[in-house]
Formats: C-alpha cells, structure tokens, sequence
C-alpha cells in the first residue's frame, strides 16, 4: 500500500515465537538438499543452465519413474554425483532445521524480490480484532446486535459483518468509510533477513481428545527476529468516518490502540493457560512454559509497547467471539453448535447405550462417538449426519454434577511449532515498539 509516511512514526517489532505468514507456495522435495541441521534450498535456473541436455531427460525420466503418491523415490545429493556435480556450488540460501524433515513440502514464507517481510495488513488486522474486542467488551447495544445475529444465521462470516457493518457510517456501508481507513500500516522490514529464517515443523493439536494431527513444515521468522514499520494515524480520515456512537466506545489513537492490543493480549493469555492447565496434558508443557512467560513479559510493558499475534492461529472468531461470551451457556451452546441432550430410552440396537426423542425426532449416538450414554445421562453433542427424522451425534462433554460450561475448548484445535518433538510454542507472536 502507498501512503505519505510524513507523521508516521517508526515501530520496531521483536518475536517472541516463530511467525509464519504463507506465500501460497512451497519448497517440493526436489528444490532442496537437506543434512541434519540445515535446508540448502537450490538455485535450479543456475542449475539447469549448466547441466547437459542429457542429464535433464535422465532427471525427467527418474522423476516420471519414481514418482508416487507425491514423493520421489530418489536422492538428488547421488543424482548430481552420478553426473560428476557438485550441488554445493547451486546453493541459493540455506535454512535452519531443527526436527526431521523427511521428504515433505515446505510452506514458503511471504516475500518480495525474494525478501521476506511482514505485510502492513497483517499487522493491521491483528490491531483490528483487538480493537473489535475492545467495542464488544464495552458496547452492551453492540453485543445485543451479535446475539441476534447469531440468533439469525450459524455463519461466522454474517456474525463478522455485523462487526463491519459497525465500525462503518449506517448509512453509507461503503468500505471507504471504514474506521480503519485512517489507520496505515507499512510493510515490516527485517534487520537481517538471512539469519532470521528456518523451517519448522508444526502440528494441528486436538485440545479436546488430546491428539496430533500430520505435520506439516513451514519456512518460519524464528523468535527473537527484528524488524521495522511505520505507522500512520490519519485524523482527518478518521473525523470524516467517525459516527458519534463509534467516538464513544473507541477513539482511534495510538494510546488506545496499545492499551486495546494489550488488554486483549492479556485476555488471551489467561484463557489459554487456563485452557492448557485444564488439558492437563504433558504434551503442553513447553506451551504452557511459553505462556507463562508471556504473561510475564505483558506484565511489564512500557507505556510504547504492545504484544500482537499474527498468521497461524489468530482467527477472529476464535480469539474474539469465544472470550467475550465464554460465560454466557446459551451462547456458547449457539456459537459451538452444540446441544444439550438427555438420553432418556434405552437403544434397542446397542444395551450399552441410550436414545432421545424430541419433537424433532431421534438422537442417536453416531457410531463412532468417543462415548456413549447411559440411560438418563445428559450430554453436550455435536450432530455429525441427519437421515429422514433421526440426527446422529457424538457425544463431547457429560453434563453431571461438576460441569461447567467454562470447560467447553473452543476452537477444539491449537497450531504449535514443534522443536526436538514436542511442543514448544504458539505461532505468531510479536511485540510492537514506538519510538519515543
């Protein structure tokens, strides 16, 4: 985006866990060479350049040979020996590595000329969920608005627009009258771009039965990087978008939009390490060792600074929505699409189990639910398939004395970078520096 940085003013940003904010391509296993610690990504133009006409049929055909299930049976490293190359002399640039790689992709991070940055909107968006958090926590008429919502559709996307539809004039729904139109955020620029990069590997982990799912690899800016934006506050934007109600929950400043930031950082941060406690789960030591620490680092921040999370693992509704109502069963049941049910017949097909019957019709437990019921029981259940006037749903949490609705994990699921396998840490967070 080109905007006048007269008036801006310089941001210095640190991560503090490894960010990822994907290009839409990735490294295949025949664009790089790997040893134990390092990635060397290959420079194939000069490659094929120097190569013999000879040597690019035989690759083809190796290729089109050993190729199955979208792996390559073969070894590049001996391919270039047999051919008396040395692949050290196609070397483009090397990344770290610190868990087994395999012959798996590898998400390739966001750049421009080859030069990885961090985009502006990002960064923006980011300050924007925490601003909606803001005016959520601090606007009854507002939260009313999204409880109709809800109420109308099942579709996060219309309860998003309510949101949007806000934070613009009524009567002009005109994405240039958006609030944050007056907000500008440059690209970030890193400090030293070739020692920031590596390649990481990161798991989808279940918070409800506790399990992985695959792996997947991305190329990552690793903790501690730094890096530096500019940031614009445009006044005369912001007064010609303002509506009076809008002025009165969130006046768009730079001492709002930290105190917003870190308010809902700090939000997050309990509920997560409320959330993880509750797992009691080894497997989130390292995660919960990362909370803790960033709590402590929210803790004492100067009146210039702020903590954000960016990329993986930042969704708006799952960051925003859940913490505002965690405490409001209903809602939840709505935004979770969960129902309550209390089996109160005996399943004539399975005497280890039980139905119900409502107006609706028959809830049966699916045949792969992780529980069944025993007669009488309540349930919070999440329906999987429909058929004619019976609903098939598996069984999530057992309503007796102790539940709480509290105990509800929502989003169900965690991104987590993985160093010597075990998780260590969340994805995408950084903190925001104003010069003074």
């Amino acid at each position: 985006m080109r905007w006048n940085r007269m008036n801006s003013e310089k941001v210095s940003i640190t991560g503090l866990s490894p960010i990822f904010i994907g290009s839409g391509d990735a490294y295949s296993q025949l664009d790089y060479i790997k040893d134990e610690h390092t990635v060397f990504i290959l420079d194939r133009d000069s490659l094929w350049q120097d190569v013999p006409v000879e040597m690019i049929e035989d690759f083809t055909n190796q290729i089109n040979t050993h190729f199955h299930n979208n792996i390559w049976k073969g070894d590049l490293r001996q391919f270039f020996g047999d051919y008396g190359l040395d692949w050290k002399n196609y070397i483009k640039k090397k990344l770290k590595l610190d868990s087994p790689i395999g012959k798996n992709e590898i998400n390739q991070f966001i750049k421009t000329a080859d030069t990885p940055y961090i985009p502006g909107s990002s960064i923006k968006g980011s300050l924007k969920t925490a601003v909606y958090y803001y005016c959520l926590l601090n606007n009854e008429r507002l939260r009313d608005q999204l409880i109709d919502s809800l109420n109308r559709t099942r579709k996060k996307k219309d309860v998003y627009s309510t949101l949007e539809s806000y934070l613009r004039r009524h009567d002009q729904p005109n994405p240039k009258n958006d609030l944050f139109r007056g907000l500008m955020i440059s690209d970030a620029r890193l400090s030293h771009e070739s020692e920031s990069l590596s390649v990481k590997k990161s798991v989808i982990y279940h918070l409800y039965d506790l399990k992985f799912h695959s792996p997947v690899y991305h190329e990552v800016l690793e903790k501690d990087f730094q890096a530096l934006c500019s940031i614009k506050i445009d006044d005369k934007l912001i007064n010609s978008t303002f509506i009076n109600e809008i002025r009165t929950t969130f006046d768009l400043n730079k001492e709002n939009l930290i105190d917003a930031a870190n308010e809902f950082t700090k939000r997050i941060i309990d509920f997560e390490i409320e959330c993880f406690e509750y797992c009691d789960d080894s497997n989130l030591e390292g995660v919960l060792t990362f909370y803790k620490g960033l709590k402590n680092v929210s803790e004492n921040l100067s009146s210039n600074e702020c903590l954000l999370r960016l990329g993986q693992g930042s969704s708006f509704i799952g960051t925003t929505m859940f913490l505002i109502y965690w405490d409001d069963p209903q809602i939840l049941l709505d935004f979770t699409r969960l129902i309550r049910v209390r089996f109160s017949e005996p399943d004539r097909k399975n005497p280890n189990s039980a139905i119900a019957r409502t107006e609706r019709g028959l809830i049966i437990p699916h045949r792969n639910s992780p529980s069944f019921p025993m007669l009488n029981e309540e349930w919070l259940c999440k329906v999987k398939s429909k058929k004619r006037n019976s609903r098939f749903v598996d069984l999530k949490y057992h309503v007796d004395a102790d539940f709480r609705y509290t105990d509800i994990i929502y989003p169900e699921t965690r991104k987590f970078v993985v160093v010597q396998e075990k998780n260590s840490a969340p994805f995408g967070w950084i903190k925001l520096k104003w010069d003074e």
